[in-house]
């Protein structure tokens, strides 16, 4: 991937590409080649197991959109430079649909900062409007508070988020 991918990706999600690991930035994280045991690695492969023949792959690039503009923002860009999309929520699932491949060239996309709850939850709603990053396990307790429950039961717990 070229550089300035990176420099207009990190700055897509709200960041500054400096060329280098920015350590702690919320924004992204950066690692060129994400093996066990590196931080990229262990932060968004960790739960992943070879199942069914699917193995860990490697990413160049891990974005932390904060809102849906964000997200599309980053997906009409990789879309037009035909860069690989990698969505990770909880990282529960079991058939790796979001472990990038062996390629090292496409971004993770991480809803980990999209956990708001947008809409109120009443005794009298039914539906409630999520970000893709809330925990369900957090948004059944707050549903809890009303009288009410998120009937989503999942193996995830504590981990898997809403999308």
């Amino acid at each position: 991937m070229e550089q300035q991918h990176l420099v207009e990706l990190v700055a897509l999600v709200g960041g500054v590409w400096n060329g280098q690991h920015p350590h702690g930035d919320v924004h992204f994280r950066f690692d060129p080649a994400p093996v066990p045991g590196s931080e990229m690695y262990e932060n968004h492969l960790r739960n992943y197991r070879p199942v069914g023949g699917h193995t860990g792959g490697n990413a160049r690039l891990v974005l932390y959109p904060s809102d849906s503009a964000a997200v599309a923002h980053v997906l009409r860009y990789c879309t037009a430079h035909r860069i690989k999309v990698f969505s990770q929520g909880g990282n529960t699932g079991l058939v790796g649909a979001s472990v990038p491949d062996e390629s090292g060239e496409g971004v993770v996309l991480s809803m980990r900062r999209m956990d708001r709850i947008l809409s109120p939850i009443t005794p009298s709603c039914t539906t409630v409007h999520v970000e893709a990053g809330v925990i369900i396990d957090h948004l059944n307790e707050e549903a809890r508070k009303h009288g009410l429950a998120c009937s989503i039961r999942h193996g995830g717990t504590g981990s898997a988020t809403a999308g």
